[in-house]
């Protein structure tokens, strides 16, 4: 049986939708099930699982000629009891891993209830299966496409603008992750190196020098045609870069924030000159 730990993606409104629904389908996929329970697939185009449940046949079916009449597996020849052992065997393998995917697929079910806030379970206590479930929670809870990029643009706008109080790397995660998804959603505001250029500007007040010397690259390489650093890598390398050369504030495994980074440093500087005139 699945375990649903501390650390699962909880479904308490539609921002939670796009990694409540990747975790629900990480765990579908473990055992081939993602097929038979895509909210995005119409009932007509969807699997049914109960479609594909292996059929005993009879063993009457294995004599020949075929009796109409029920018959004991005594009364096949040796050919014919080897051609239904081959076929039992078959059969019995089939029958196991269509049992563990149906045992599968009622773990999904009770998975899924157990990692959506308790205020939707009303939404499906009548859905009979997985199906069912993730497509009534879809409607109520999937954010629409236009609902979508509103909150995009808005999550990206506040990236850009480096709260004076946020914890570099959450920042950096932050920026990673707003990035991906303007892009899986074909945002213009990702579109060539703009999230570049807006990564270095917000780097401006942090680092003038590391941003003025990254936008000035930028620049070169887009005036001769020519690609620049992914987002990705380039946030990753500035991240490298700023434990490198800011160790005060980057030196307990985890970034500070940006306002005790800077009085962590002026700190240190004052501990040091208090220490030369002594």
């Amino acid at each position: 049986m699945q375990v649903v730990t501390r650390s699962s993606v909880i479904l308490r409104k539609p921002d939670d939708w796009p990694k409540w629904l990747f975790t629900r389908k990480m765990s579908a996929d473990r055992n081939s099930l993602w097929e038979y329970v895509n909210p995005n697939l119409s009932p007509e185009k969807l699997k049914k699982l109960e479609d594909e449940r292996p059929v005993e046949l009879e063993v009457r079916r294995f004599k020949h000629p075929q009796p109409d009449e029920q018959i004991d597996i005594p009364d096949l020849t040796a050919t014919e009891l080897a051609t239904y052992n081959s076929w039992a065997r078959r059969f019995d393998r089939d029958e196991a891993r269509w049992i563990t995917k149906e045992k599968a697929l009622r773990n999904l079910s009770l998975e899924i209830v157990q990692t959506i806030n308790v205020r939707h379970l009303d939404l499906i206590l009548n859905c009979a299966n997985p199906y069912s479930q993730l497509r009534t929670l879809m409607k109520h809870l999937c954010p629409s496409i236009g609902e979508r990029n509103y909150q995009l643009r808005a999550r990206y706008r506040v990236a850009c603008a480096r709260p004076k109080r946020a914890n570099l790397d959450a920042w950096f995660d932050e920026w990673v992750t707003i990035t991906r998804l303007l892009e899986e959603a074909n945002m213009p505001e990702i579109a060539g190196n703009r999230a570049q250029e807006e990564f270095i500007l917000s780097i401006r007040g942090l680092d003038d020098s590391w941003a003025a010397s990254q936008l000035q690259e930028l620049v070169k390489k887009e005036q001769k045609g020519e690609d620049f650093t992914l987002i990705t890598d380039l946030i990753a390398e500035f991240r490298s870069y700023y434990r490198r050369t800011r160790p005060v504030a980057s030196g307990l495994g985890t970034f500070a924030t940006l306002e005790a980074a800077s009085s962590q440093d002026q700190e240190t500087l004052h501990s040091a000159r208090k220490d030369e005139t002594q």
